[in-house]
């Protein structure tokens, strides 16, 4: 699972989830399911909220631990079509 230290650093800059949201363009709403960890989130957000607390993408978003990372692998080409997952994961071991 991807975790993340978004109200962290929000919190240490002392903004609301409006405030960040209205400074990277997005909505409230996401702000709140993205440190909820409730929802994925989008490479531009992700670029954007990096640059806005002066940190890398990694500083802010994480995989739990090494099973989840291959979890999360196996459910994005899951999601594509004419992907063989099995062949994927046994080409990246």
């Amino acid at each position: 699972m991807i975790k993340n230290k978004l109200r962290e650093y929000r919190t240490k800059l002392g903004d609301s989830q409006t405030v960040l949201a209205k400074a990277v363009g997005t909505t409230e709403r996401v702000i709140y399911a993205i440190e909820a960890e409730n929802q994925d989130i989008h490479l531009s957000l992700a670029l954007k909220l990096a640059k806005y607390f002066a940190c890398t993408v990694d500083d802010l978003f994480f995989f739990s631990d090494e099973n989840s990372e291959k979890d999360s692998i196996e459910s994005i080409f899951h999601s594509l079509p004419g992907i063989d997952i099995e062949r994927k994961i046994s080409n990246a071991d």
